[in-house]
C-alpha cells in the first residue's frame, strides 16, 4: 500500500490527467510479487503530464480516497508528497534538468513548465497542512511502571514523521496510529528503571524529534534483544532440505519474550507469544515432523 501512495503522490503532483492517479480506471499496471503475494503499482502512458490545474485536488481518485481513510495511510500518502516536494519535485532541483532534456527536443520549452511546478508544490504543501495540521513530535505518556515486557506509550507526530526508533537499537518500532498525529507504541522494557529515547526519523532517515520516559520495569520477563541471543547451531542445506534447521541460545540471565521478533535477512520467520528462559534453547525447524 505505501507504493501505492507513493505512486500516486508522483503523478498528482505532476498534474497528470488521462491515468488511474486523477481518477480514470486505466492506465495503470499491477504486478503481484510471487514472494509474498503483495501487488505493486506501475504507473502507465503519462503523457498528459502538466494537463491539470495547479490547484487540482490532490484526491480526485476514488481508489486513492478509500486508502486514505486509514489513519497511517492518510499521513503516510501527505507524507509522501511533502517528502517528494522537499527534495525533488521543486523548482531548484528540476530546473536543471529542464533545461538538460531541451537540448534534445530543440522544439520544446520545458523550462517553460518550472513556474507550474512552482505553483503546484506551494498549493500541495498548503494542502497537506490543512489536510493534517502540523504538530511537534513528543510523547503524551507519563512515566511508570510495568510488570510487563512491555510499556504501552502515546505521542505525536507529524507526517514528516517517517519512522519512530528507540534510540540505540536499529530498526523501526512497530506503531499504531491511531488518528492523523497520534501514535501509540508497545515499548520493550528492560527489568528495572531505565530512561527510554524515542526519535523521529523523517523519510531521508534524517533525525527530527526525540522525548524521553522513564519506565520501571517490575517484571522478570525482558523483550528479545540482539545482543541477548546467539544462534547456537545451524543446519543449512544437507541432502534432503526438510531438515534445516536453526537453534537459537538466550545467553542472558533473563527470560526473554520472543513474541515479534524477526529475523532481518537469510529467513522470513517471527516468533510468535512465547517465553525463553536464560539458558535455554529453541529450535525454527523448516518440518517440525
Amino acid at each position: 500500500v505505501d507504493q501505492f501512495l507513493r505512486s500516486f503522490a508522483v503523478q498528482v503532483l505532476f498534474g497528470i490527467g488521462d491515468s488511474y492517479s486523477s481518477g480514470s480506471s486505466h492506465n495503470a499496471m499491477f504486478y503481484q510479487r510471487p514472494g509474498d503475494g503483495k501487488f505493486l503499482y506501475f504507473p502507465w502512458d503519462m503523457d498528459f503530464a502538466f494537463s491539470q490545474g495547479a490547484t487540482t485536488s490532490l484526491t480526485s481518485s476514488d481508489d486513492l480516497s478509500k486508502l486514505l481513510n486509514s489513519p497511517a495511510n492518510r499521513r503516510a500518502y501527505y507524507g509522501h508528497l511533502q517528502d517528494i516536494i522537499n527534495t525533488s519535485y521543486n523548482t531548484s532541483y528540476l530546473s536543471p534538468w529542464a533545461t538538460h532534456y531541451s537540448c534534445f527536443l530543440p522544439t520544446e520549452n520545458l523550462s517553460g513548465f518550472m513556474s507550474y511546478v512552482n505553483s503546484r508544490s506551494s498549493y500541495a504543501l498548503s494542502q497537506v497542512n490543512s489536510a493534517i495540521p502540523p504538530v511537534a513530535f513528543g510523547l503524551t505518556t507519563a512515566s511508570g511502571s510495568t510488570s510487563d515486557s512491555t510499556f504501552t506509550i502515546e505521542g505525536d507526530g507529524w507526517v514528516d514523521v517517517r519512522e519512530i526508533r528507540l534510540a540505540g537499537t536499529p530498526g523501526a518500532l512497530p506503531v499504531t496510529w491511531i488518528d492523523n498525529n497520534t501514535f501509540r507504541i508497545d515499548l520493550p522494557i528492560q527489568p528495572g528503571t531505565q530512561i527510554y529515547t524515542i526519535e523521529a526519523y523523517d523519510f531521508e532517515g534524517s533525525l527530527i524529534g526525540f522525548d524521553n520516559i522513564t519506565v520501571t520495569g517490575n517484571g522478570t520477563v525482558a523483550p528479545a534483544a540482539a545482543g541477548l541471543l546467539v544462534v547456537s547451531e545451524l543446519m543449512y542445506h544437507p541432502d534432503d532440505d526438510a531438515y534445516e534447521f536453526l537453534e537459537i541460545l538466550n545467553t542472558s540471565t533473563l527470560t526473554l519474550d520472543l513474541e515479534g521478533m524477526s529475523f532481518t535477512a537469510g529467513i522470513s520467520y517471527t516468533f510468535p507469544a512465547v517465553l525463553l528462559p536464560p539458558g535455554e534453547r529453541i529450535v525454527i525447524a523448516r518440518d517440525l515432523t
